[in-house]
């Protein structure tokens, strides 16, 4: 008698039936995602450039994820603080990080963080560039950056810039433009940048580097006056003020940035939906005109191009740091 041959079809229509049922437990999590509140942690203080931000992304994330978002500040140590909470958080993608260019300048500051910027953490997306503005004092006599560099030059370590504290976007650029334009003059560091804002309007420090999102309304409104831009272009919101470059310091480009990233280990298919949430934000046309208001320009830049930009600035930074000999406060 011949042997019989095994009775696989039952086994297979089992597995038919159930295929359908199975998806990869990614899948599950992405479908689910997000279930409860997904907090933001802005690692400044609230009303500093990357809050104002992060409250718009919030403000307008919230209904596309069908979830409230939620600003944390966390600040302190050029934003360490808060990228160390948002680093001790699941990789789950219910913390995030609104971050911005200081950020990159940390690793060199403070060579002893318990978390790698890179290796530690992964990016959603940018969400636009700002430049910085050299300005003055409304009542200052200097009208032009020959004009300053003449009397930087005239009184060699004698002026002052102001910013709001060692290794912040204002004290490299400040530093930056005293090696490109071969003067000298004294840091003047603030522990609060409105207070640093209000001495240079009050004309008891010399100038000052500002993002534009700040820079602008005080110039607007005739506290401030805007000598040079330090990005590539003019920008929209001051367009009769020459960028460093066309006044021939074509080696000075200093722009702010502000994006949002999330921890490595983060789902795919999680960190797909909210790049692609964060990218239909920005479209919205309440959005760019609210950031555009503010000096920013929206940038269609990839996640992967945005950790490409993450690198770059922590290296270029790191070398200014580590030439200027910065220390934090």
């Amino acid at each position: 008698m011949a042997g019989r041959r095994p009775r696989v079809l039952p086994v297979l229509g089992l597995v038919a039936a159930l295929l359908p049922l199975w998806r990869p437990a990614t899948s599950d999590a992405a479908d689910a995602y997000p279930s409860r509140a997904v907090h933001m942690v802005a690692p400044w203080g609230a009303g500093t450039p990357p809050d104002i931000v992060a409250r718009i992304l919030a403000e307008h994330l919230s209904p596309r994820l069908g979830q409230p978002v939620v600003v944390d500040n966390k600040p302190g140590a050029t934003g360490t603080l808060g990228l160390a909470e948002v680093a001790g958080k699941p990789a789950d993608g219910y913390t995030l990080a609104a971050v911005a260019m200081p950020i990159t300048v940390a690793p060199a500051l403070y060579p002893h963080l318990n978390f790698d910027l890179v290796r530690d953490f992964v990016p959603v997306g940018l969400v636009g560039w700002s430049s910085n503005v050299l300005v003055v004092s409304s009542k200052s006599e200097v009208a032009s950056v020959p004009e300053l560099v003449a009397r930087l030059k005239s009184q060699p370590g004698q002026l002052a810039f102001a910013s709001g504290g060692n290794g912040t976007p204002a004290h490299l650029a400040g530093v930056l433009f005293t090696q490109v334009t071969g003067t000298e003059a004294k840091h003047a560091p603030y522990s609060q940048l409105p207070q640093a804002v209000g001495d240079v309007i009050a004309g008891r420090v010399d100038f000052m580097f500002m993002t534009s999102i700040a820079a602008v309304a005080q110039i607007k409104g005739g506290t401030l006056r805007a000598l040079a831009v330090t990005g590539p272009h003019r920008i929209a919101t001051l367009p009769g003020t020459p960028t460093m470059a066309e006044l021939g310091y074509t080696d000075f480009v200093v722009r702010d940035w502000t994006g949002v990233i999330a921890k490595t280990g983060t789902p795919d298919a999680v960190l797909s939906r909210l790049t692609r949430e964060l990218k239909a934000v920005l479209q919205e046309p309440a959005v760019r005109e609210r950031l555009a208001q503010l000096g920013m320009e929206m940038d269609a830049e990839t996640a992967k191009e945005f950790g490409g930009l993450i690198r770059s600035e922590t290296s270029r930074w790191s070398r200014l740091v580590r030439s200027a000999g910065i220390k934090p406060d």
